[in-house]
């Protein structure tokens, strides 16, 4: 949960050397593939988290 979009736009503004979050495909549906249970007022996004170690190599 969020406290407004304006939270919501800073929150997800990952774009850095150390980290990066790139939006997934609107083709995915992240509900169906995980099982999981939204109420129809919630909205699912879903993001590919990359974070590099301290000696640079990136992660998922």
């Amino acid at each position: 949960m969020f406290k407004g979009d304006s939270y919501i736009k800073d929150f997800f503004n990952r774009h850095d050397d150390d980290q990066r979050w790139l939006p997934l495909s609107d083709a995915r549906n992240i509900q169906r593939e995980w099982g999981l249970s939204v109420p129809k007022d919630r909205q699912t996004i879903g993001f590919k988290d990359i974070i590099a170690d301290e000696y640079g190599i990136s992660g998922l």
